[in-house]
C-alpha cells in the first residue's frame, strides 16, 4: 500500500527581525552602497513570514533609501538599497516591523 501527502508549512506571526546582508558597510558622502541591506522577519520557530511591511530609518542621518517600507517575499526577507547622507559619521539604520523587537545596522559615511 502505497500512501501520498501533501504537507504545507505556514509561518506563524513575526517574532523577530534577523540580519540577511549589508550590515556594516561604509562609503563616502551621498554615495549608494555597494550592497543592499536585506533583512528577514521570522516566526517563533524561526520561518520566514512573507507579506510583512518592514520600515527602515536612518533616524534623521539624511541618506534616502530606495524603498523605506518593503514587503516581505516568500522567504520573509526584505529589501532596499541606502544612499548616505551628506555628512561623515556613524549612522545607525534601524529596522521595524508591527509587534517585534527593531534591529539595527551600522554604516560608517567617511
Amino acid at each position: 500500500t502505497t500512501t501520498t501527502f501533501t504537507e504545507t508549512c505556514t509561518a506563524g506571526a513575526p517574532a523577530a527581525i534577523k540580519v540577511v546582508s549589508g550590515n556594516r558597510q561604509s562609503a563616502p558622502p551621498n554615495t549608494m552602497l555597494a550592497k543592499p541591506f536585506v533583512v528577514k522577519v521570522v516566526d517563533a520557530t524561526g520561518i520566514g513570514v512573507p507579506g510583512v511591511t518592514v520600515n527602515f530609518t536612518d533616524n534623521g542621518a539624511g541618506g534616502s533609501f530606495s524603498g523605506t517600507a518593503p514587503v516581505t517575499n516568500s522567504k520573509g526577507e526584505a529589501t532596499t538599497q541606502y544612499t548616505t547622507g551628506p555628512n561623515a559619521g556613524k549612522v545607525t539604520v534601524t529596522t521595524s516591523t508591527v509587534g517585534v523587537s527593531p534591529k539595527n545596522l551600522l554604516v560608517t559615511v567617511e
